[in-house]
Order: C-alpha cells, then sequence, then structure tokens
C-alpha cells in the first residue's frame, strides 16, 4: 500500500467517515449537519477527501457566492477538517491548494475564509475589507475574516457576501 495522500472528490459514501472526522476534529461544534447540506449540493459545492492507505483522514468545502459585481466568481472555504494524527503534515494545505487549482478551471476569482489568520496566513491570505460576512461577526474575528485572489479580475468585488442555503445560519457565523 502507499504511504502517499491522494486528494479526490467526496462521495455520499463517504459520510460515515466524515461523521467520525467532523465529530474528532470540532467535538465542541457540531459541523457535520453542514458538511452533509454542502455534499448534496454539488452545484453550488465542491467537496474534497485527504485518503490514505484507503482511509479518509481530511476533508474540504468550497462553496460558490458572490457579491458585487456579481460576474466577479467567489467561494467560501470551509469547513475543514484533518483527523488529529494526520494534522501538521501539509494535509489541510494540500487540500487547500487542490481546491484552488480546480476552481481557478472553473473561472473562480477570489476565495474567503473566516478562519486563523495563522494558519490561512502562511497559504497568502489577507485580511478582507471590501466584502462583508452574511452576518456579523464578533468584533474579535476581524482579522479573520480573509480572502485570496487566485485569479485577475478587472473590478474588485465590494459589499456583502451572498451566499448558499447551508451559510444562511447566523450561528455559523458567531460565537
Amino acid at each position: 500500500m502507499s504511504n502517499e495522500v491522494v486528494i479526490r472528490v467526496t462521495k455520499q459514501s463517504d459520510l460515515p467517515s466524515l461523521q467520525t472526522l467532523y465529530h474528532e476534529a470540532f467535538y465542541v461544534e457540531n459541523l457535520f449537519p453542514l458538511v452533509v447540506e454542502l455534499l448534496s449540493d454539488k452545484q453550488e459545492a465542491l467537496n474534497l477527501s485527504a485518503v490514505k492507505d484507503g482511509a479518509l483522514i481530511g476533508h474540504i468545502a468550497f462553496t460558490q457566492c458572490h457579491a458585487s459585481p456579481e460576474n466577479i466568481s467567489l467561494a467560501l472555504l470551509g469547513p475543514i477538517a484533518v483527523l488529529r494524527k494526520y494534522q501538521r503534515q501539509g494535509i489541510g494545505s494540500l487540500m487547500i491548494k487542490t481546491g484552488f487549482n480546480i476552481l481557478k478551471k472553473r473561472g473562480v476569482n477570489k476565495i474567503l475564509v473566516l478562519g486563523d489568520p495563522n494558519y490561512y496566513g502562511h497559504i497568502g491570505f489577507t485580511e478582507e475589507t471590501s466584502i462583508r460576512p452574511p452576518y456579523s461577526i464578533p468584533e474579535k474575528w476581524k482579522r479573520a475574516w480573509q480572502s485570496i485572489t487566485i485569479t485577475d479580475y478587472s473590478v474588485s468585488p465590494s459589499g456583502q457576501l451572498k451566499v448558499t442555503k447551508a451559510w444562511q445560519r447566523q450561528e455559523l457565523w458567531s460565537e
């Protein structure tokens, strides 16, 4: 068997492994219902899984979203999870970069994330000030609202982010 990590599109049959993954990675916060919803929305969400020796060890979702002007294609990164024993091995970064490559081919211009600036900063994310999240976020999370441009665009997007139904729950954006 190969020791290599393979990134592939997530399948419905991965749901039991995803439940285990998200329960371990976010034992205080239940993100699994969001993952299920994103996995069922194949038109709006790109779901990728990291697999090693046949076992699912990581997952990431990117959801299409919009701001103004509408012709700028945006995606929201999240959630992302890696089993604890595989963390700090570059698997999360590998899933993110694989997602970027797929999204570039789909014409996505910019990726947004609400996450740890120390983690996402090493990938190239910077604080986002032109596009507002769909709900108010706590002041202490201001630096956590970040973005990265993956393809060029002529007019910078701005305004409030319009998200799919899965992300239209305020509790996903607050403490």
